[in-house]
């Protein structure tokens, strides 16, 4: 078994003893330089206001002074402290208790604030922001809910485990602070601290060799102290020196490194694991056995760091890409992002370890980014034109280097892509597109040609369209063949961003089982060629055709990920992650979750109604996710069978919604989903948009629209006038 000598929790002696060592102000607080200064000029700012402070969340691994923060904040405030827990707090009567009791300006600390239950933080919000408690009186009809005024006070929060806390609670912080392992000069001082506090006689050595050994933890540091104390007491003569410091900590079985023998079995074995990584797959990983995870049993976040810091030589460390800084959110340059094809963080890259290694550029909210295809047609023949370099070199002649940085180039010259900045909302989208929409519009209206968007043109034929000349799509074209000259299709992608690789998995496996909703709302490629394919979208059985498009792998996290990834380029069936062309994937350079189901969508209203669809149904599944919660997982066959009946028949789909093979209309089923989301698309700023939704329910999907014109008009030439029309009038299903 193994000894506690190292762990960084607290024992239940130590939450006594501690009290008395722990620091009482910011000045007597050693370490986190940055962190005492923000705190200071937060609380001396709170004081001159004679208000309360804001309210502060400090993360990071157990024993680096969350607790003792909490309590410098009350004493530097003159105030009352108020300690509790997540775990403790198990009904909402319990908070509501505690914050009737507080006093003005006071400060409640909730430890483990990650594990409050879903009804506590919901009573939690309004306390937070309008310092107002909801109380609900009696039961059933009878039930009547009453507000109380609460005084003003300080949340703290302490959390070992940031990516739990939901989005909603994170962003009521006036500060979210991350406490970091401490240098060993920190810890040096913190010694000699508590040293003079115990009656301790040290040296500089000794407590050197203490502090070297003491994993960045103070806790660590202050326990290791004592036993030193102990062997100085009973085998030396009472001072702790370098000799006795040393001699003390090997019996104890601590190396020079911090480590204990359970510290190193996991290295040695992670070790292992690695260099069995590096092999090449064996047959029983062949036929589908999971491969080895090398620092799945380092749970502890010193271990890993000093495991990966062992094994990484010297200036080995990855360097951060150009203009790209820590927790940077998606398309943070979009035209540097879109040039980097190859070459970018996408590229998987193997680390000394021999492991795969995919960076995640982790978003720090739901921000959105949409990507829309747009078709150029000549205004007579109404034909696709191969115009799309005359068009981007002219409007690209102002931006540095010929580009501009938010229309791009397409497998095919018939085609102009659109894309936007960082948004926060999807009426910020609509905005962005606009802008370059018209700039495009303008230089196609001055050649005889006019945009539309839509997931086939009606009748213009794939073998007359020209393949841009770019290396990367005429490779594609000669590896794919026919697959990729038939790829007149065109789409809208949809980015949100999520905090971390792990999550974005979990939340690509969930949205899966949604590729049939939002499908069915863009079908908009009912012709092909001439001919009514009799699909509501035929672009996403054409696109299937590619080996790496259509549905999503069903990954189970991260690493997996990379292994898979891992796997396509050994084999070189892919150069970079961007050609895994799945109708969800998580995107690594903008720190995504990405949504590429959707066919060309015909206005910018409804592609903002799906964009506010896709932003909400993200983050709804992150706070699920975030409080607990297992995300669905569909069974691939349900997947495939429901995805192929909303490309077949749309909005007038069944979906099959259980193992018996129980059906519900694909229309009552988005109705319900909007109904669900509504209230996240209102934390959003999104809900306006998220009703155009109900606006395709009841006038149509743009596939039914197409169909009603040829049915009116009798020519596919007149499909495209509708299409040319509703895109300039921004307006489904407007007529001439």
């Amino acid at each position: 078994m193994r000894e506690e000598l190292l762990t960084p929790q607290a024992t239940e002696d130590e939450v006594v003893d501690e009290v008395g060592l722990r620091p009482r102000t910011l000045d007597e607080f050693v370490g986190q330089a940055e962190l005492k200064e923000r705190l200071e000029v937060i609380l001396e700012a709170a004081r001159q206001r004679g208000q309360a402070a804001d309210h502060l969340l400090f993360a990071g691994p157990p024993g680096l002074g969350k607790t003792t923060l909490s309590a410098i904040v009350a004493t530097e405030m003159g105030v009352g402290l108020h300690v509790t827990s997540g775990p403790a707090l198990e009904r909402a009567g319990d908070l509501a208790a505690i914050l009737t009791k507080l006093d003005e300006g006071d400060v409640l600390f909730i430890d483990e604030i990650h594990r409050l239950s879903r009804a506590v933080e919901e009573v939690l919000y309004p306390a937070m922001e309008d310092f107002q408690l909801d109380i609900v009186l009696g039961k059933g009809p009878a039930a009547r809910s009453i507000r109380l005024d609460l005084p003003r006070f300080t949340l703290v929060g302490a959390t070992t485990r940031t990516g739990l806390i939901t989005g909603p609670l994170r962003d009521r912080f006036g500060l979210v602070a991350r406490l970091d392992y401490y240098e060993v000069a920190d810890l040096d001082a913190i010694v000699e601290r508590t040293a003079e506090i115990l009656g301790v006689p040290t040296d500089g050595a000794g407590r050197h060799e203490i502090a070297s050994r003491s994993r960045g933890t103070p806790r660590i540091a202050n326990r290791l102290l004592r036993r030193v104390r102990d062997f100085a007491e009973v085998r030396a003569e009472g001072v702790v020196d370098a000799a006795t410091s040393h001699a003390g900590l090997a019996l104890f079985g601590v190396d020079d490194l911090g480590l204990d023998k359970v510290d190193r079995a996991m290295l040695g074995r992670s070790a292992r694991a690695s260099a069995a990584a590096c092999r090449p797959l064996d047959a029983g990983h062949q036929r589908g056995a999971s491969p080895p995870r090398p620092w799945r049993t380092c749970t502890s976040p010193f271990l890993i760091r000093r495991a990966c810091s062992c094994a990484r030589p010297r200036g080995a460390r990855p360097r951060p890409r150009p203009g790209a800084t820590s927790g940077s959110s998606h398309r943070r340059d979009p035209a540097r992002a879109r040039r980097r094809r190859r070459g970018s963080s996408t590229n998987p890259r193997r680390s000394n370890l021999g492991l795969l290694h995919i960076d995640f550029n982790s978003s720090v909210g739901p921000s959105l980014g949409v990507e829309v295809e747009f078709e150029l047609v000549d205004r007579d023949t109404r034909q696709l034109s191969s115009a799309a370099t005359a068009i981007l070199g002219q409007i690209g002649a102002r931006h540095p280097g010929g580009e501009h940085p938010k229309a791009k180039h397409e497998l095919f010259e018939c085609t102009i892509e659109i894309i936007t900045g960082i948004c926060q909302t999807a009426a910020e989208a609509k905005s962005d597109l606009r802008a370059t929409l018209e700039e495009v519009d303008e230089q196609a209206s001055a050649r005889g040609l006019a945009l539309i968007c839509s997931g086939t043109h009606p009748f213009s034929d794939w073998r007359d369209q020209t393949v841009t000349d770019d290396p990367r799509y005429h490779l594609l074209v000669r590896e794919m063949a026919w697959m990729a000259q038939r790829l007149q299709i065109f789409g809208v992608h949809f980015h949100v961003g999520v905090r971390s690789p792990q999550k974005a998995v979990a939340i690509a496996n969930a949205l899966a089982g949604y590729i049939p909703h939002l499908l069915a709302l863009s079908a908009s490629s009912p012709f092909a060629e001439g001919h009514d394919t009799g699909l509501a979208s035929s672009r996403s059985k054409i696109f299937e055709g590619l080996p790496t498009a259509g549905l999503p792998e069903q990954i189970v996290d991260w690493e997996e990920f990379e292994q898979f990834m891992e796997t396509l380029v050994s084999a070189e069936a892919i150069g970079t992650v961007r050609e895994v062309w799945w109708d969800i994937r998580p995107h690594p350079d903008f720190g995504t979750v990405e949504l590429r189901m959707c066919d060309g969508i015909p206005t910018l209203r409804e592609v903002a109604a799906l964009a506010a669809l896709a932003q909400s149904l993200v983050h709804w599944l992150d706070t699920l996710h975030d409080r607990g919660y297992q995300l669905p997982v569909s069974r691939e066959w349900v997947l495939r069978q429901n995805k192929w009946r909303a490309a077949r028949h749309g909005l007038d789909a069944s979906l099959i919604v259980d193992d018996r093979g129980d059906t519900r209309p694909m229309r009552e089923l988005v109705a319900e989903l909007l109904d669900e989301l509504h209230p996240i698309a209102q934390r959003l700023d999104c809900a306006d948009e998220l009703k155009d939704v109900h606006q395709i329910l009841d006038r149509g999907a743009s596939y039914e629209r197409q169909r009603r014109v040829l049915a009116a008009e009798g020519t596919l030439e007149a499909v495209v006038d509708s299409l040319v029309h509703e895109l300039a009038t921004d307006e489904p299903g407007a007529r001439r």
